[in-house]
């Protein structure tokens, strides 16, 4: 039963982060992926075939991967109360284009859903931790702890990160920063003791600016599986890692990665600091909309441009060869549907389910 509240919690996780989530199977390994409207988070989930009683592919001769993507919103009800299921059968049926699963309730009731597929272009984010030179290792509980003081409708989080102190800040972007509304800044400082592991080599401070509902997920998956949460960074403006990993009985049974867009920090001639978003260049895309165009070239040089920070420069299609963390020994690269990009990116971080939607362990739905 670990087993099976472990995955209900890795879609749940995933759910939060985007609208759609994706499945690959392989034959050493299932992967779930989504990522949010903006493609500024991004999280890939990989089970080996031995996290499962059975796992098996159809076709066992065929090196072709079997993938399927599914609206969110459609894959939660199935998802959202493991204490009363007893078995779960998970099928990627490819010619019909369904996902279906169905649930052995304790109560002898079997449930049965099906899913269909979304049409999806391939895509997959790729960021090497080896690039970055900062890392930590740290109970998410404790960095639970420290997010229950700040407002649960934070937009963005800031770390402020140095050899000796690490400083959690709200984030606010004020259209006017003399208006009178000005609001609630919180900022805890933490002595780096704390962490299981700090390693900080540069001197100077790094501050990095990231989505707050993306890490709250982040937060409570780790704590589920009850592991240390690993962090990879550098500076702002590049992506920082979030990795879980969850031994069990077999060894690196399952692991989750998060790599989220950071906004970049700049200090003037003046020596004040600012906040700035990557450039649509520096995110290989191009403008979404007729206002960022316009913004992207009429910002003066001392103004912080507005958008959304994204990690498009760190994707690649699914027919690409690449090097990313999981690759499994003896198995094909496994590829990532991700979210067409015509989506309203007006909508910022959301896409995903809302923070006051619940997974619920042994409760009953509502009638």
């Amino acid at each position: 039963l670990a087993a099976l509240r472990s995955f209900f919690r890795v879609v749940w996780c995933g759910s939060k982060i985007g609208e759609s989530l994706s499945f690959t199977a392989s034959e050493e390994q299932l992967v779930v992926r989504s990522m949010n409207a903006t493609r500024s988070v991004a999280s890939e989930f990989c089970f080996s075939k031995y996290f499962f009683d059975e796992y098996a592919l159809a076709d066992s001769r065929s090196r072709k991967l079997i993938t399927s993507t599914v609206a969110a919103k459609f894959l939660l009800p199935a998802v959202k109360n493991p204490g009363l299921v007893k078995q779960l059968t998970f099928s990627l049926l490819v010619k019909d284009q369904v996902l279906l699963i169905e649930l052995l309730l304790k109560s002898d009731i079997l449930k049965r859903f099906h899913i269909p597929g979304e049409d999806s272009e391939i895509l997959r984010a790729v960021y090497s931790t080896d690039r970055c030179t900062c890392n930590a290792s740290v109970r998410p509980r404790f960095l639970s702890d420290i997010l229950s003081n700040f407002h649960g409708k934070l937009e963005e989080i800031k770390f402020a990160c140095s050899s000796s102190q690490f400083r959690v800040l709200s984030f606010a972007e004020d259209e006017d920063e003399n208006a009178m509304n000005v609001l609630l800044r919180t900022e805890i400082v933490v002595d780096v003791k704390e962490f299981e592991e700090y390693f900080f080599p540069k001197a100077d401070v790094v501050e990095l600016t990231f989505s707050f509902k993306a890490f709250r997920a982040i937060l409570e998956l780790a704590e589920g599986f009850d592991v240390p949460l690993r962090i990879f960074f550098d500076k702002g403006g590049l992506p920082i890692v979030f990795l879980v990993s969850y031994p069990g009985t077999v060894n690196q049974s399952f692991q989750a990665q998060f790599i989220l867009a950071t906004r970049q920090h700049i200090t003037d001639s003046a020596g004040s600091s600012r906040t700035d978003l990557q450039s649509t260049a520096e995110s290989g895309r191009r403008p979404s909309s007729l206002a960022e165009k316009a913004l992207a070239s009429t910002a003066p040089e001392s103004s912080t441009r507005r958008g959304n920070a994204s990690i498009a420069s760190f994707l690649t299609r699914g027919d690409h060869d690449d090097r990313s963390w999981n690759r499994a020994a003896n198995s094909e690269e496994v590829p990532a549907h991700a979210e067409k990009s015509g989506m309203d990116e007006r909508r910022g971080d959301r896409g995903g389910v809302e923070d006051d939607d619940e997974f619920v362990e042994g409760t009953p739905p509502p009638e």
